[in-house]
């Protein structure tokens, strides 16, 4: 009997020793840089997939674009114009300063009245913000939008009075881990919030290797580096193997790959010929043709299907009706004939280095009808900053909210910055029967009605082609095995989601 009790107390021993193994740190290899820790300022996936680990919002979505309470513990909508949201008491930011009403009140106002802060797009319809008291806030909004609290999702919350300098460069959330240290184009090294007012996350370390290539990425795999890897290449399958410590993880995306032209511009800069080729309808639709998507897609080192317009078939507002363009080199040499360049023309390609694989792809599709293109590649910082000079470029953009609401009133809406519409619209469009329907859209409560507006628009840019849609992504991730996580539809990684694998 004393052997026994010696050999079950040596087990709890192990056990124990074991438990106290388990990790409390991650490091996460991802394609992505970051240009500001500013949580509104850039609506980009990179900086906000960063910012929603520090801050957080009065509603927020889960990996299905769910809505769930978040710093609001509940809502009321008393009328078709009117939200009124209760807070949650027990909040304090990083510094311990407690989050009140005057903080969201102030949060709301910065997006709305600093015409740079880009997150302004999503809270458009905000007429009014009321403080009621120290947790209750009331918003008013100028119409209906069936996609409003999805929207809320975006807008961080940040301490009454910040200092924008600082916002840039340092955090003070009320998010689930804090800055320790920002190396820029390289890593962000965070630690857990442990006065985190939800359940603390259960790693305490966490860093993010930023702009990592494919092959980096790979490396980063590999070596054990990293612990969880988000690389599109195919070559990750083949470090994937029986009795690795990795497992594949596989999730569509929401982002489209695009091509966007200067359809502003009489004469734009960065081409061979004159006038601007790109605002004639034959040019950007031989370009069209002459893009083999199926061919393209399968050259690609990531996984990837084909897309016939700028939102993906799980979207709402997609139009099944809408196909890919067939491609055809001699229509598209026609097309360009047509319009006046038999023999093509030369023009600048600029590429986020993300994309370059895919630039390079196309400029040898247009090769075939002697359009030149040479590709610049670009860090996302330089990309953004030239991009309203570009005549041609390529770049993605998805729905994060799950409705093609997002992509049309960015991307397509002509550019009106009292009411940030068209904020990413690159290319200068601009048509006011697509901006009446689009703006149509947001106002109906009926949702059937929506969608078929939104569907209608579809056709419409297609037939313009307004953008050349390429294809989606198949979002591929390696997490080794000690974790657990689920990929969200929005791409991004966060890592309060993130947790240790319950063992038998």
């Amino acid at each position: 009997m004393k052997w026994k009790c010696l050999f079950f107390v040596l087990l709890c021993l192990l056990g124990c020793k074991e438990r106290r193994a388990l990790p409390d740190s991650i490091r996460i290899s991802v394609p992505y840089e970051v240009q500001t820790l500013d949580p509104q300022a850039k609506d980009t996936i990179s900086d906000f997939a960063i910012a929603c680990n520090f801050y957080d919002p009065l509603v927020q979505t889960d990996y299905n674009q769910k809505v769930r309470p978040c710093l609001a513990r509940s809502w009321e909508n008393p009328d078709a114009l009117t939200w009124v949201f209760h807070l949650r008491r027990n909040v304090q930011f990083h510094d311990g300063t407690p989050m009140t009403a005057k903080d969201v009140a102030y949060s709301f106002h910065r997006v709305m009245s600093d015409p740079s802060m880009e997150m302004k797009e999503y809270i458009t319809n905000i007429s009014d913000i009321t403080v009621i008291d120290p947790y209750t806030i009331k918003i008013t909004t100028a119409y209906a939008a069936n996609v409003f609290l999805q929207k809320l999702n975006f807008i961080m919350i940040i301490p009454a009075n910040s200092n924008p300098a600082t916002l840039n460069e340092h955090v003070n959330g009320t998010g689930a881990y804090k800055l320790r240290s920002w190396k820029k184009n390289e890593s962000i090294e965070m630690i857990r919030n442990d006065r985190y007012f939800e359940e603390k996350p259960a790693l305490r370390n966490v860093v993010f290797e930023l702009g990592r290539s494919p092959e980096e990425s790979i490396r980063d795999l590999q070596s054990g580096r990293c612990q969880l890897v988000q690389c599109n290449s195919r070559s990750v399958e083949k470090q994937i193997h029986e009795g690795s410590d990795y497992e594949l993880l596989f999730h569509d995306s929401l982002f489209i790959k695009y091509l966007g032209f200067d359809l502003a511009r009489d004469d734009t800069p960065h081409s061979s010929v004159h006038p601007n080729p790109f605002k004639k309808l034959e040019v950007r639709k031989a370009i069209d043709s002459a893009i083999d998507r199926t061919a393209l897609t399968a050259k690609l080192s990531t996984f990837a299907v084909p897309a016939s317009q700028p939102v993906p078939p799980f979207v709402f507002g997609y139009d099944p009706e809408t196909k890919t363009s067939p491609y055809d080199i001699n229509k598209a040499e026609e097309l360009l004939a047509s319009a006046g360049y038999p023999s093509g023309f030369n023009v600048v390609l600029n590429t986020r280095k993300i994309l370059a694989a895919t630039a390079l792809l196309v400029k040898d599709d247009l090769a075939k009808i002697h359009i030149g293109v040479d590709v610049r590649v670009l860090s996302d910082p330089d990309w953004y900053a030239q991009v309203n000079d570009a005549s041609f470029f390529i770049t993605r953009l998805g729905c994060p909210t799950g409705d093609a609401s997002d992509v049309l009133t960015m991307a397509i809406h002509s550019k009106e910055n009292s009411r940030r519409l068209g904020t990413k619209n690159y290319e200068g469009y601009s048509n006011p029967e697509v901006d009446r329907l689009i703006e149509q859209s947001l106002a109906t409560g009926d949702n059937e009605k929506r969608g078929r507006t939104m569907q209608q628009l579809m056709r419409r840019v297609t037939e313009e082609v307004v953008w050349i849609p390429l294809y989606a992504d198949q979002e591929v991730y390696a997490i080794n095995k000690m974790f657990s996580w689920h990929p969200r539809n929005d791409s991004y990684i966060l890592a309060e989601e993130i947790s240790l694998r319950q063992t038998p």
